[in-house]
């Protein structure tokens, strides 16, 4: 995906594919006897955002290359989406936060971390879940009429 930098004029290009939280814990937990670790490239180049194809472009201006350990970030870096999964998004681009990266944090701590982030997003969307649950009973009750999702 691509996140949008704070840099005007800037792309940062991000191509993550974390399947949910519970993927990344597995995928982490499973490899961990074996040194393996994600690591998430950044790639920022001055191409605008919405006619730039970084796949099909055959010359690349770039502005910057980074890799960092996936459980190294800041925690303000990671967003949870999505209602079931709790899909795995960033708010900066790697660049902005690369003076942020806690190059000597132990696994636990991300553990922790992230674990504090995937309970607080799950509580948040069980919320809206029960109240989708709600709506969908009146809607059906009041012989498809009325719906509403607050």
């Amino acid at each position: 995906g691509v996140a949008k930098p704070n840099v005007p004029n800037r792309v940062s290009i991000s191509c993550v594919g974390f399947p949910s939280v519970f993927g990344e814990f597995r995928f982490l937990c499973s490899v961990k006897t074996l040194g393996c670790v994600r690591l998430l490239v950044g790639l920022g180049s001055t191409q605008p955002t919405r006619r730039f194809n970084f796949y099909f472009q055959t010359h690349v201006n770039i502005v910057y290359f980074r890799v960092v350990p996936f459980t190294l970030l800041p925690c303000n870096i990671y967003r949870l989406e999505n209602l079931g999964t709790g899909q795995v998004r960033f708010n900066h681009t790697i660049d902005e936060i690369w003076d942020k990266i806690d190059w000597d944090r132990d696994i636990s701590e991300f553990y922790d971390m992230f674990i504090d982030l995937a309970i607080q997003h799950h509580k948040r969307v069980s919320s809206k879940a029960l109240n989708r649950i709600a709506a969908l009973e009146v809607f059906k009750e009041s012989g498809y009429k009325d719906i509403s999702l607050k």
